[in-house]
């Protein structure tokens, strides 16, 4: 059997890949090809392929690959926004990933006394830990789609309660749909219509296309700040 063919470096990771010279992928004169058909087979093969796995790895090797992922990480995260796409009422919308903490089960509302129905309905028990409460439809204005005759069944059971956090604030949204979770570019962000723009829908920043639909986006920013307004 012949061995591969090395450079006469002492590095034993410098190799002359015979395969390449007198093996399958050279002019095929090797004479173990005979016995072992292809290279691959042949144990020269497999004796260089762990001799180059187990070299030394060559000085900043790692600390310059480490470097690449990282900066590409976060070149894709100063590029894309993840969101969660859902409907309240008569509108799809996406929150940011980001001020999300969880989609849960609908939960009973429970009214503050003595305090008049708005934006603010009331607080919900999540984990154990009484959260408020508001409506997206009365703080963006949006209408509802609903059956006159009152919500199916099958629009209930699709309804779940987001749980929002931003800082020291947490507030609970009902929703009647959830759609899913879509990471977005950020270039394919589109302006809101001059319709939209001077509507009492202020905490919507722009719109994107999820599944040949227009989303607003919600800019939570301007969303907590309308919500702890809401709150004196």
């Amino acid at each position: 059997m012949n061995p591969p063919i090395e450079s006469a470096s002492s590095d034993a990771t410098e190799l002359k890949a015979c395969w390449k010279e007198i093996g399958v992928w050279g002019d095929g004169r090797c004479p173990e090809l005979r016995a072992h058909t292809h290279c691959r087979n042949c144990p020269a093969f497999s004796s260089a392929a762990s001799r180059l796995l187990d070299r030394s790895l060559p000085p900043g090797y790692r600390d310059e690959w480490s470097s690449h992922f990282v900066a590409k990480k976060a070149d894709m995260a100063l590029r894309t926004l993840s969101v969660l796409v859902f409907r309240s009422g008569s509108e799809a919308l996406a929150i940011p990933m980001r001020v999300l903490q969880e989609v849960t089960e609908w939960r009973v509302v429970r009214t503050i006394p003595h305090r008049r129905q708005g934006i603010m309905m009331g607080l919900v028990n999540v984990r154990g830990e009484l959260v408020v409460c508001a409506s997206l439809e009365l703080a963006l204005d949006i209408g509802r789609d609903d059956d006159p005759q009152g919500p199916s069944s099958r629009a209930v059971a699709h309804r779940r309660m987001l749980i929002a956090k931003k800082d020291s604030d947490r507030f609970a949204f009902p929703v009647d749909e959830i759609f899913g979770i879509s990471r977005i570019s950020l270039g394919d962000i589109k302006d809101l219509p001059a319709t939209v723009v001077h509507s009492g829908k202020r905490c919507v920043s722009g719109m994107i296309s999820w599944r040949e639909r227009s989303v607003g986006l919600l800019d939570e920013e301007r969303l907590f700040e309308l919500l702890n307004r809401s709150l004196g």
